[in-house]
């Protein structure tokens, strides 16, 4: 009886303190996006453009452009190591090949949430 109690202890104190990593890549900041920087701010339709800023989801295709009547997902999502105030994160665009040549006000909605805009000028 001793070493069924004994094994029965072993098993319940092995048992215990089991830690789950598994760690959501979805979780909401409620933190509004906002765009510091767009890299280049003259580009072609076509073109891939980087917006540096803050407030992204880690999911790529969650972080929609704005620009006219015209959207494009992100095609990457970078977190940066040196960052600077406001420059946390990073996120790669493809514009539309539709988009008419004009200075535009671009926005990103993350989720549903509207960034702050800043100024894209597509030349021919």
């Amino acid at each position: 009886m001793k070493h069924f109690m004994l094994m029965v202890l072993c098993f319940g104190l092995l048992s215990c303190g089991s830690v789950s990593t598994d760690i959501s890549n979805n979780v909401p900041t409620a933190s509004t996006p906002v765009i510091t920087r767009v890299d280049p701010t003259t580009a072609q339709a076509g073109d891939e453009i980087t917006i540096i800023g803050l407030g992204f989801s880690i999911i790529a295709v969650e972080n929609i452009l704005h620009i006219g009547a015209s959207n494009a997902a992100a095609t990457s999502y970078t977190l940066l190591d040196g960052m600077t105030e406001g420059e946390i994160e990073e996120l790669t665009f493809t514009l539309p090949d539709n988009i008419t040549p004009d200075t535009y006000p671009i926005f990103l909605t993350v989720i549903d949430e509207p960034s702050n805009a800043a100024t894209l000028t597509i030349t021919p």
